[in-house]
């Protein structure tokens, strides 16, 4: 059974109309692409309804929401051998930890957890001695506390920093010679399955 095979003129002509006309390119549109921007519409919804041209916040908005739908897949639906893999995820994860404590705001509270708590005590408001309805914001606070919530607010900004490096260093990644040696699951460019 080795005999040519030959197309007849019409499974020829509609080999060549659908190349040229676009209807496979519409069937994958409609079957594939169009599902897939509805989908991912609804992922992203939180960060498309809230993206600002003028803050990039919310690029890492999309990063972060990324993370939290793709790690689950990394997880139980990857194919790659688990020694690289399981870098890459420990690597999502403190992304996406890092990530939470961005948006939360959280460093204060990190700072408190190193350092003692803040002292609860409110402000006060007293009248101004010139005669006027005026007030002035007083503090309740001794030195000692003061200068406790100057180390705390101190650290806050040192974890900020810190943080900030850490998420920068993630996502570049390191110079890798050696893959087996150097590979630690940093580098966004390697989080591929």
């Amino acid at each position: 059974m080795n005999e040519d095979f030959e197309f007849t003129k019409w499974e020829k002509f509609t080999m060549w109309f659908n190349r040229t006309t676009g209807i496979v390119r519409l069937k994958y549109f409609l079957l594939y692409d169009m599902p897939n921007f509805l989908r991912n519409v609804w992922l992203f919804r939180k960060s498309l309804t809230q993206f600002h041209w003028y803050s990039l916040d919310y690029t890492l908005m999309f990063m972060k929401q990324a993370l939290d739908h793709s790690i689950p897949l990394y997880e139980t639906k990857g194919y790659e051998v688990p020694e690289s893999r399981e870098l890459k995820i420990e690597k999502m994860k403190r992304l996406q930890y890092l990530l939470s404590c961005h948006f939360e705001y959280n460093y204060i509270d990190l700072a408190e957890e190193e350092l003692g708590k803040l002292s609860p005590k409110p402000f006060k408001f007293e009248k101004l001695d010139d005669g006027s309805d005026y007030y002035v914001l007083k503090s309740d606070l001794t030195e000692e506390e003061q200068a406790h919530e100057t180390k705390v607010y101190n650290r806050a900004n040192e974890i900020e920093k810190e943080h900030w490096n850490e998420i920068i260093e993630i996502i570049k990644g390191k110079v890798i010679i050696d893959y087996e040696r150097d590979f630690d699951g940093t580098g966004i460019r390697n989080w591929w399955n």
